[in-house]
């Protein structure tokens, strides 16, 4: 995979409501588990952008099983977790934004009041719990 032109990170059409970026270096024991929270979740259309490092652990090879399910995939060296999560911003041309940690998860429906909210604004609810720490 090649990384994406950080200096133009905005492709042509509809921007989607949410980013969700996930950084993650040699966390293979629980990155799959993340990345199945984000790619199985329904609701307003979202993009996933995954970035590694140079991980050695396996976890390069659960990014690519699904690769057809992540919208933007960066596997090259930065200077740090800052680094990443900020090159993920950089990326990232949703109206809202989400940094999902490679060890947590989203709950099922966590995206469903995404864009709506109780008083009729765009938004988030407050009511809704999105993630659940790995233990």
């Amino acid at each position: 995979m090649t990384e994406p032109d950080l200096a133009n990170p905005q492709p042509a059409g509809k921007p989607p409501i949410l980013s969700i970026v996930t950084i993650s270096f040699n966390q293979a024991e629980y990155l799959e588990r993340a990345i199945l929270s984000v790619i199985d979740q329904v609701g307003p259309a979202f993009e996933y952008i995954v970035l590694d490092p140079g991980s050695t652990d396996g976890s390069r090879e659960i990014i690519e099983r699904y690769a057809d399910r992540i919208d933007r995939i960066v596997l090259a060296p930065d200077d740090g977790a800052a680094d990443g999560l900020n090159k993920g911003l950089a990326l990232a041309r949703g109206r809202y934004f989400s940094y999902l940690n490679s060890d947590d998860c989203y709950l099922p429906g966590a995206f469903a009041g995404c864009g709506s909210s109780p008083r009729g604004h765009r938004g988030f609810s407050g009511e809704q719990r999105w993630y659940q720490e790995v233990s």
